[in-house]
């Protein structure tokens, strides 16, 4: 493989052509690869989605938080203007939403390096988001279950977006592959079965580390930990906007998330995502659904 340039903006045919060149090997090794041109199959239109009364990356709201008590308001709280959009990071990190950068020393997610994320879908698409509409190729491993219908709502081109829903009996030698030529790669751990959050063993992780040294890739691991991670994400959600009793939809989810960079001190903020991203809550907002479960 060819190097790859770190500048997020330079997009030669031949970066194209080494992703094409990625998922043509994962389908000859019998994995099932989605690309552009599944698109129409795995998103709806953006109208469909629109006509929607409960977008999709709004659902994965855990269940038990339907019999928490709530008081009646379908109003959304007021926000300041969305902070969803990417800017500002560096040519050695992939760029995250706005509203996260400051929480960052580098500004983004810093590529040859090891990152980890709590469970949180409603998070990793908003992290998957910001890195598309920087012009990265972003590639989601070992998560079928993941709801990315958001992303045509937001028109954010996903030509650059590959799937790899069922990596097989290696997932991380995927992973691997991957770090060639793709900008991000989230892997979705599932290996844990009920253990939430594991810590994946150093033998599997040291083959990766040390082809990621080579490539020019962040990689974000979901739903596990590992050791020496660059950045640690976690995300709470503390409150759901719109729902009253037997009436409204839900309009936002305000997260409680926290962001710890290796060898500095937790840093936590209290960001919204609603239809249009990531929003900052201007005032309390009233009529809240209190979640006591990390998603």
């Amino acid at each position: 493989m060819m190097g790859i340039s770190t500048n997020a903006t330079d997009r030669p045919s031949s970066k194209a052509a080494q992703v094409i060149a990625l998922t043509q090997r994962l389908s000859a090794a019998g994995l099932p690869v989605q690309r552009a041109t599944d698109v129409a199959q795995v998103f709806p239109s953006a109208a469909a989605s629109q006509n929607k009364q409960v977008r999709p990356q709004l659902s994965v709201v855990p269940e038990s938080v339907a019999s928490e008590p709530y008081e009646s308001n379908s109003a959304a709280p007021e926000t300041s203007s969305s902070v969803r959009t990417a800017s500002g990071a560096t040519m050695g990190t992939v760029a995250i939403p706005e509203a996260l950068q400051s929480m960052l020393p580098t500004g983004g997610l810093p590529r040859r390096r090891l990152s980890t994320c709590g469970n949180s879908p409603l998070l990793v698409v908003e992290l998957i988001a910001a890195a598309l509409q920087a012009g990265n190729y972003v590639a989601v491993v070992n998560w079928p279950q993941l709801l990315l219908t958001q992303l045509v709502d937001y028109g954010i081109n996903v030509e650059r977006l590959v799937l790899i829903p069922h990596p097989g009996a290696d997932p991380l030698g995927v992973v691997g592959m991957l770090v060639d030529g793709i900008d991000l790669v989230v892997y979705h751990d599932a290996g844990g079965g009920a253990v939430r959050n594991r810590q994946l063993p150093p033998t599997q992780i040291r083959p990766l580390t040390a082809k990621l040294r080579r490539g020019c890739a962040a990689v974000l691991v979901v739903g596990a930990q590992v050791s020496h991670a660059a950045v640690q994400i976690s995300a709470t959600p503390i409150h759901i906007h719109g729902l009253g009793y037997g009436t409204g939809r839900i309009r936002g989810i305000e997260l409680a998330v926290a962001v710890t960079v290796q060898g500095r001190p937790a840093q936590h903020r209290q960001l919204m995502v609603t239809a249009t991203g990531f929003t900052r809550p201007t005032r309390a907002a009233e009529g809240r659904l209190r979640c006591r479960n990390a998603v």
